[in-house]
């Protein structure tokens, strides 16, 4: 079976263009504007989110980009808006545009509403908890909002086919997912970790063989970053088979223990590879080299909570690393090194989670039984080992509380180096109001973004799941 290729263009939203570029996902809005079959996506700093909760400000202005450029001799994308907005304001040499903020927001809700986009970049949580902070920024995401890793610009020679150039660090998704219930039900501890360790390893592999010579920052950023993106399926489902509530403390204490054992025996592999292999470039720069990067690990141990889940864990015969086992694997990394800049990220991994008959990535599932149209084939998938007796535990992700699905993400975000691609579910009848606080509530968070926005409509009608993202289907 062939998929379609797929897009997604970012926008920072004081970008003078936001507006038309919003728009541009409108079901209604001009045909030679719409944008039919590329994604949208709008970068959000910190400073729009602190205009956005003033009350005392109605108004916020976007910049045109060249202007700024032949001002400072800097991108607009490149600069700290929490820095520079001000002084961009006070400086009568840069053409600006007075909007009102709410009616900018209101636009973005509108339009998620309609047609899912766009997506929401929180572009200063990405850099905040960037470990390769003194290499390089994180400016954009992938189509799937879960890729977060350093992107430098490429500096071509007039004759772009010169050997003069000089190419910066593009990215190339190197991903895979475990399947949670295998992992944590089906497996022992040893083989619990080796399934880690040899994810870690065969990633890094596929970077390393990838011949990818035509695109040369990618080829680049490749041989000397070895970034790879591993991630996870079948939470949902690892919940009811573990008689846990998608909603409950419990769910929240085991996604935070389970994101964290992955996180300590990612870094333990890449560690070993590095002793064969070397650490990436600019080691010593990042919070890894510096030793800093695993603080929060050394100082407190991540140990579970609640009742419920310590029983689990000692059933299935899981050893937590203590902050000892941190320690002792923090000063290794040091010594040793990091093969891989980035190991970890949540993909949505819907199609293959099909496949493996388990929930998708680690968000609650839709519907008891999803309906998809794979051009003019159409698939119905029944959720796994749904039975009468655990039917309750399978709550649509629609009747999810939509800030405690984010909470769950965020406990996950904490050990994820890189992002979450996370999809909210919301009804048609759910209010603009809604909707922002839903995205204030992300930011606080610390997430880094949000996806795509799925609409449940109250009809008469079936809903149908549509395919969210095409690259991302098999």
């Amino acid at each position: 079976m062939t998929r379609n290729g797929a897009g997604v263009v970012y926008l920072n939203i004081f970008h003078n263009d936001i507006e038309e570029f919003i728009n541009s996902k409108k079901v209604n809005s001009d045909e030679k504007l719409r944008l039919k079959t590329l994604s949208t996506g709008v970068i959000i700093p910190d400073k729009f989110m602190e205009i956005l909760s003033n009350k005392d400000k109605k108004y916020f202005y976007t910049f045109y980009p060249k202007n700024v450029f032949d001002v400072y001799g800097v991108e607009l994308v490149d600069m700290d808006m929490n820095e520079m907005y001000d002084k961009l304001i006070e400086n009568k040499s840069i053409k600006k545009t007075q909007r009102n903020k709410i009616n900018v927001i209101q636009e973005i809700l509108r339009t998620t509403k309609e047609s899912g986009f766009p997506y929401i970049l929180f572009i200063d949580n990405a850099n905040k908890q960037h470990a390769l902070k003194d290499i390089g920024k994180i400016t954009m995401s992938n189509l799937c909002t879960e890729i977060f890793q350093v992107n430098t610009k490429n500096k071509f020679d007039e004759n772009i086919y010169s050997n003069k150039n000089e190419y910066g660090y593009d990215i190339s998704c190197v991903l895979s997912s475990l399947n949670l219930v295998n992992l944590f039900t089906n497996y022992d501890e040893n083989t619990r970790r080796h399934a880690i360790e040899t994810s870690i390893k065969f990633l890094s592999n596929v970077s390393d063989l990838s011949d990818l010579k035509s695109v040369p920052s990618i080829q680049k950023a490749n041989s000397e970053l070895h970034s790879i993106g591993l991630g996870v399926m079948g939470l949902h489902t690892l919940f009811v088979k573990l008689n846990i509530e998608y909603e409950s403390e419990e769910a929240l204490d085991l996604t935070n223990i389970i994101f964290s054992y992955l996180k300590y025996f990612s870094l333990k592999s890449s560690m070993e590879i590095s002793k064969f292999k070397g650490s990436f470039k600019d080691f010593n720069k990042s919070e890894y080299g510096k030793g800093v990067a695993l603080n929060e690990y050394i100082n407190e141990d991540i140990l579970p909570k609640t009742d419920y889940v310590k029983k689990i864990l000692k059933d299935l015969g899981v050893s937590i690393p203590t902050k000892d086992n941190w320690k002792e694997l923090n000063d290794n990394i040091v010594k040793h090194g990091l093969y891989n800049a980035y190991l970890l990220t949540q993909a949505p991994n819907q199609s293959s989670a099909y496949i493996m008959e388990v929930s998708g990535s680690i968000q609650p599932v839709s519907n008891a039984v999803e309906i998809r149209d794979y051009g003019y084939l159409q698939a119905i998938y029944p959720i796994p080992l749904l039975t009468n007796e655990n039917k309750h535990l399978y709550k649509s992700a629609y009747d999810i509380d939509q800030k405690k699905y984010l909470n769950l993400v965020a406990q996950a975000q904490k050990h994820v180096c890189q992002g979450i691609s996370t999809t909210l579910f919301i009804d048609s009848e759910t209010s603009l109001k809604e909707q922002l606080s839903l995205i204030i509530h992300a930011h606080k968070l610390g997430l880094k973004s949000l996806y795509y926005w799925r609409v449940r409509k109250n009809s008469i009608m079936a809903d149908k799941e549509p395919i969210i993202c095409e690259s991302c289907s098999v």
